[in-house]
């Protein structure tokens, strides 16, 4: 008889369409596609819409998210124009702020990045259709680059399923996080840079650091954030002790050397940044000032208390009155535990079950799980941080889950309960995937663009005429810059972006444009002409129904000329008669 054979196991091969839909490549570029379907969807929101010829299908949004992308549009095509260089230092589009005369392009490679669409898609600065198609792809473009870029990062630390993580981030996030990242603004790109940067600090790859923190220094102005994270991995360090053996000493060395990687980067940014001191202010106005005018009562007396120990007097506390975007508030408790319950609740619930089931988090899981909840308690102070607390909560989850999943205590369950313990992690990925379609249709829905801003007219207007060009336009909002500046980039403005900017240029004059802006002084005609140097007048009626009145006067006595009404008498643009 022969000698018996040992069992073996034979396990099954995996059907080649698993091994096929398996490869990371073909995973990256189905996910990549699926992202810029849904950037477009979300840019276009078709729909069904009634016309004279029946109900056609048609897009419903019909202009940029947000008004700071039709500047980024109109700064890529300057660009490709060579007139944002001819200007130079003296960005004389806002001659009330600190551009003109120290103008730091703080979203330069951003916009380099919108050139070439801008000037593939557009025959003119007037060609208002080709500018808007050009700044659409340009964020659906983008979009997808920040999906690829987390799904590198969850397999480069090892999670696997990283496309389903990837496109569970509109339920981690909520609508908000959709909207945020369909603006056309640079700091989308500030998402993939800043994970990029987390997975280079991860693995201690200095080069890496460096670099990354360079491009970001030149593409957005918040490259400090890459520092601020290699401090929080730095202390975690300190708490956990040295790794593999290493003493706290040597691992606080390895740290140093990481944050010394950063800040050469960023210094080499500045550097290498085509207005290299106006960058270092721009960046404390944008980062500093007005962060302390978003929380006059808390940040605003440390700002000015730094400042009188280095013998400069800033009065940020007691300052002028500022209005300045809703997105540098703070979300309602309601908002923030109900609108993204993920990232509210996900940092209890995760380690909790970990404990309950022994499972041991790895340093690299405690160390993302750290910062996640940093960047969730910065959202809670100002919510325009939650387009860092979603990406950073998806990779932290995806840590979390991959080691739960791996504990002895889970794997025996499954061994007990073979049926269960799979479909309980495929019914809870298929509920996310299906929340995040369900959230970024509706946030498209909700939050599509209906116009092109309420004083489309009056630019197009300045655009059509041409002694208008080259001429001063006192407008009494500085949120319409935008929207100005991309339909008739030939004329000049007060301010724009941010009231901060003219604020710190000169006080006394943000002072008397805010009153004039509301009705607060008269004889705004003459301080329009005199003060600012303006040729033309734009004024909206819900901004002071008194001025408007007097501005209607003005022009009834021959004082200024009407160029253009808004058709329901919203706003009024004026030339002044010299």
């Amino acid at each position: 008889m022969l000698p018996e054979q040992p069992e073996t196991s034979v396990v099954s091969p995996k059907p080649a369409w698993r091994q096929w839909l398996g490869n990371p490549w073909l995973q990256a570029g189905l996910l990549a596609f699926v992202m810029f379907l849904g950037g477009l969807y979300y840019q276009f929101a078709p729909g069904l819409v009634d016309t004279p010829e029946g109900s056609r299908w048609h897009a419903r949004a019909v202009g940029l998210s947000d008004c700071d992308g039709y500047f980024h549009t109109k700064m890529g095509w300057l660009y490709g124009t060579g007139e944002v260089q001819a200007a130079g230092a003296d960005f004389h589009w806002t001659r009330h702020t600190i551009w003109n005369g120290d103008f730091s392009d703080k979203d330069f490679l951003f916009h380099l990045y919108l050139t070439p669409f801008t000037h593939a898609l557009a025959d003119g600065p007037g060609d208002v259709e080709g500018l808007i198609l050009a700044g659409k792809l340009g964020i659906a473009t983008l979009i997808a680059l920040v999906a690829l870029t987390l799904f590198g990062c969850l397999r480069l630390l090892k999670t696997p399923h990283a496309w389903a993580y990837t496109l569970c981030m509109a339920a981690v996030g909520g609508s908000y996080i959709v909207f945020r990242l369909n603006m056309c603004r640079s700091y989308v790109a500030s998402m993939a840079l800043a994970l990029a940067g987390w997975v280079a600090l991860a693995r201690r790859h200095r080069a890496g650091a460096l670099l990354l923190a360079a491009v970001y220094t030149l593409t957005y102005t918040a490259s400090h954030l890459l520092l601020a994270m290699q401090v929080a991995r730095t202390l975690v360090d300190l708490v956990l002790g040295g790794r593999n053996g290493v003493t706290r000493r040597a691992e606080l060395k390895a740290n140093g050397w990481m944050l010394a990687a950063v800040a050469g980067g960023i210094l080499l940014g500045c550097a290498i940044h085509p207005q290299p001191l106006e960058t270092l202010n721009h960046w404390w106005v944008q980062n500093v000032v007005v962060l302390a005018y978003s929380h006059k009562t808390t940040l605003a007396p440390v700002v000015d208390s730094i400042m009188e120990i280095v013998g400069s007097s800033t009065r940020i506390a007691v300052g002028a009155e500022l209005q300045l975007g809703r997105e540098l508030e703070p979300p309602s408790a309601y908002s923030l535990a109900m609108s993204t319950p993920v990232i509210f609740f996900a940092p209890m619930v995760l380690p909790l079950v970990a404990l309950l089931l022994g499972a041991k988090p790895s340093r690299e899981t405690l160390q993302a799980g750290a910062v996640a909840v940093c960047w969730e308690l910065a959202y809670a102070m100002n919510q325009r941080f939650i387009e860092y607390a979603t990406p950073f909560m998806v990779l932290a989850i995806g840590l979390w889950i991959t080691e739960i999943m791996a504990c002895p205590a889970w794997l025996a369950w499954r061994e007990r309960r073979p049926v269960v313990s799979r479909a309980l992690p495929a019914a809870l990925a298929g509920i996310g995937l299906v929340a995040s379609a369900v959230i970024w249709v509706g946030a498209a829905i909700a939050y599509r663009a209906t116009n092109r801003g309420t004083v489309e007219m009056a630019g197009r207007w300045l655009h059509e005429h041409s002694e208008a060009h080259g001429k001063a336009v006192f407008h009494c909002r500085w949120d319409d810059f935008p929207y100005l500046f991309f339909y008739a980039s030939e004329c000049d403005y007060l301010n724009g972006l941010d009231p901060t900017f003219m604020l710190v240029k000169d006080p006394q004059k943000y002072e008397l444009w805010y009153d004039l802006s509301r009705g607060r002084r008269a004889e705004l005609l003459e301080h329009a002409r005199d003060d600012f140097g303006c040729d033309y007048i734009l004024y909206r009626r819900s901004s002071s129904e008194y001025s408007y009145s007097r501005l209607a006067d003005e022009a009834r006595a021959g004082r200024l000329r009407i160029c253009i009404r808004a058709a329901d008498d919203e706003w009024t643009l004026y030339q002044i008669v010299r």
